[in-house]
């Protein structure tokens, strides 16, 4: 289904698929995003992958600071 990118069918699989006995349709959403995005260009995964662990970084700090 990743194949197809960021779709109606695609988003309903997302939400639906327990692939290797395991529901995590977040992981799926992002991953039809970059495809959709990027193609199987491997840099763009990855540059998707560096931003949401520099924000999740950010925001740990900011919780801590408080």
């Amino acid at each position: 289904m990743a194949g197809q990118g960021l779709c109606l069918a695609s988003i309903k699989w997302a939400f639906t698929t327990t692939y290797a006995a395991n529901w995590h349709p977040l992981t799926w959403l992002s991953h039809l995003l970059d495809y959709s995005i990027y193609g199987t260009f491997p840099g763009g995964h990855h540059l998707t992958n560096l931003l949401w662990h520099t924000a999740n970084t950010v925001l740990l700090f900011q919780v801590l600071l408080c």
